[in-house]
């Protein structure tokens, strides 16, 4: 019985990183880039515009393993990515491969809810809850699941009025990299993991907890929640995750929104808020009844 020979490592693709100041140019528009405002192992992103004068963001990421495949995957989910429109999800203007790199161009967003959260209040949560949650529900019902929402990917948004400075902008609550982790996922070698110290207990223990499905994201849903009122980022070990810890801490808040958030953490996935909808009521049930307004600033 022959053995199959080993295939040979893909032959490494060259990409160029853009320039500050360079232009971007693709058949229907220009893009502007700006000077870099972040950067990672798997790209870095920059201040962008376009030719209306749009303030955007380029997100670039290098192909990681074979760049045909990628490329090949990247299209394919690009396409899903940019029919997923709602008015809470971060706009997803563009997305292509330029000289072997793969671009998003992404609206900007005043800064991520991790950049304030040490002067985020629970008085945020009315407004932040129904925005974010409505763009969860969109998700699943288009057959998604995020997997990854937590502070970082939440984002603050001002809408202006292009025509009149002085007017003031309207506040709201936006969900980004959605889609963006699974095409990362395609692009890494390893593919993406949920991060550690979020991790819904069927993550580690299916077999006890249930299966991970789109109640993943009311779980996380409710531990960005719970960072907002105690204004910091929480982080839980294994240990803490299996006790149901995050639920306990939930349970013993001093706050109107206590119980809806406990209801969401639940370890056990078959007893957890099983909808966004049914969520938003819980909190909005608790916001009617104490009679509070949304504060933003």
């Amino acid at each position: 019985m022959s053995e199959t020979p080993p295939q040979p490592n893909p032959e490494p693709v060259h990409y160029v990183f853009p320039d500050a100041g360079e232009a971007v140019r693709r058949d229907h528009a220009n893009y502007y880039i700006g000077a870099p405002i972040g950067q990672g192992y798997y790209g870095i992103v920059y201040d962008c515009t376009d030719d209306w004068g749009n303030e955007l963001v380029a997100k670039v990421l290098k192909p990681m393993g074979s760049f045909q495949q990628v490329a090949d995957r990247w299209q394919r989910e690009a396409a899903v990515l940019t029919t997923m429109r709602h008015p809470s999800i971060t706009y997803i203007h563009d997305a292509f491969v330029y000289h072997n790199l793969f671009y998003l161009i992404i609206e900007k967003c005043l800064y991520p809810l991790s950049a304030e959260l040490h002067v985020a209040s629970e008085l945020w949560l009315p407004q932040m809850a129904r925005d974010l949650l409505q763009a969860t529900a969109y998700i699943h019902r288009a057959g998604w699941v995020h997997k990854d929402i937590h502070v970082g990917n939440v984002f603050v948004s001002a809408t202006k009025d292009p025509f009149d400075e002085a007017r003031e902008p309207v506040i709201g609550f936006k969900l980004g990299d959605f889609g963006i982790s699974r095409m990362e996922g395609s692009i890494r070698p390893h593919g993406s993991e949920l991060a550690r110290w979020m991790l819904p207990p069927e993550a580690i223990d299916p077999a006890r907890f249930g299966p991970i499905d789109r109640r993943v994201d009311i779980y996380h849903a409710a531990l960005t929640f719970m960072c907002v009122v105690y204004g910091q980022i929480l982080r839980f070990n294994r240990e803490q995750i299996l006790a149901g810890e995050p639920q306990r801490l939930a349970r013993s808040l001093d706050s109107i929104y206590g119980p809806p958030l406990a209801r969401a953490l639940n370890p056990c996935a078959a007893e957890r808020t099983p909808t966004a909808l049914e969520f938003w009521r819980d909190i909005h049930a608790a916001i009617t009844a104490a009679g509070v307004r949304a504060e933003i600033g």
